[in-house]
């Protein structure tokens, strides 16, 4: 695997770190890697929607990316850090029907959850 592309993009002679998700296809084996932003903020966890064309992140921003088009689609900032993120479909009528909508949740660390 050629590493250089894990640096980076070119710019001139000067070297810009990129933020990429990197995605294992469990049954082939394949790995993939999506540029998709310079380097601005950090991601913990993401999580792919299940036809494999956006990814979302969180930390302390949630972050939608459109994978196909190696672009920020969105980033939303939030009142505490997360670390892990969940996706939800509503269900199709069929399996080759996209779902009409998805959710994306986090859950907060226990010590930063409100008592009622």
């Amino acid at each position: 695997m050629d590493q250089s592309r894990l640096l980076g993009a070119e710019k001139g002679a000067e070297t810009i770190p990129m933020t990429a998700l990197m995605s294992l296809d469990v049954k082939s084996g394949e790995l993939t890697y999506a540029d998709f932003e310079p380097l601005s903020a950090l991601i913990f966890s993401t999580v792919l929607s299940p036809d494999r064309k956006h990814a979302y992140g969180v930390y302390t921003t949630l972050t939608s990316i459109d994978v196909e088009g190696h672009r920020l689609e969105k980033r939303v900032p939030l009142d505490h850090t997360f670390y892990a993120v969940n996706l939800s479909t509503t269900a199709a009528r069929s399996s080759r029907e996209e779902p009409s909508a998805t959710w994306v949740s986090t859950t907060r660390p226990a010590s930063t959850r409100r008592r009622s």
